[in-house]
């Protein structure tokens, strides 16, 4: 599973948002809260033949900018590669 989206500048493992509000960002962590850094594979999962749930949380978060009221948006892509 790999996720993409625009990084917050000095801190790899969070995504950007976009719009007038400022000071937050957004995280994705895995059910064992390993983070998702965008445009780096996670770590593999092995599937079963009656299937398999991929389970992750996106999270707000402080951006460390400091906090401006604001409607902001955001995106997370994600890519399933299997073998």
């Amino acid at each position: 599973m790999t996720f993409d989206g625009e990084p917050v500048p000095g801190k790899p493992s969070l995504f950007s948002v976009t719009g007038d509000g400022r000071g937050v960002a957004l995280k994705v962590v895995d059910t064992q809260d390993r983070i998702a850094v965008p445009g780096v594979a996670m770590n593999s999962i092995a599937l079963n033949e009656g299937g398999h749930q991929l389970d992750y949380r996106l999270q707000v978060v402080p951006s460390g900018e400091e906090f401006e009221e604001g409607t902001w948006s955001g995106a997370v892509r994600f890519m399933v590669t299997w073998q």
